[in-house]
């Protein structure tokens, strides 16, 4: 009895652990998930010369505000913690960078950079560039003690991804 007393809240916290760590786990599955289908969305509304009937998988049409929009509303839609912007360093001007929720490149199929005209990335990418998408999610870790360990500011564990996708118009 004395030996499940000592043991049993180890064994808890342990249990605990393993379920947050999926949790973080699920989220950053879902993160990289949403800028994946956010990188394909904006390959397929890339371009000046982009078809006027081109919707978004949400239903609006293509064009960058409602990009920007699609990806904001997918990453806040993630279940257990808050978005962010992700870190703007070491971005060039084939980058828009103002945007809330993620960051928006052109690059040529060679990756070569390709000058964004404003803040409009879409309407730089040509057909066989690569636009790229980076979003950032702070998932919630909510025990102390597995925060100390694993987060990366506070009690949350700072998750980024990057996906890329090439522009069909």
């Amino acid at each position: 009895m004395v030996e499940f007393a000592i043991v049993a809240p180890l064994g808890f916290l342990l249990l605990l652990g393993v379920a947050i760590l999926g949790i973080v786990e699920m989220d950053a599955v879902q993160l990289s998930n949403l800028t994946r289908d956010s990188a394909r969305a904006g390959a397929i509304c890339g371009s000046s010369n982009r078809a006027g009937g081109t919707q978004l998988p949400d239903g609006s049409r293509c064009s960058y505000d409602h990009l920007l929009t699609y990806i904001t509303n997918r990453v806040k839609g993630l279940p257990s913690g808050t978005a962010s912007k992700p870190s703007t360093g070491g971005f060039g001007s084939n980058c828009d960078t103002t945007a809330t929720n993620a960051i928006v490149c052109v690059w040529t199929a060679s990756h070569g950079a390709v000058s964004i005209s404003g803040t409009n990335p879409l309407d730089a990418c040509a057909k066989g560039d690569v636009i790229e998408v980076v979003t950032q999610f702070n998932a919630e870790l909510y025990l102390p003690l597995v925060s100390k360990f694993m987060a990366t500011s506070g009690t949350s564990r700072s998750l980024v991804a990057d996906a890329s996708g090439t522009c069909e118009q």
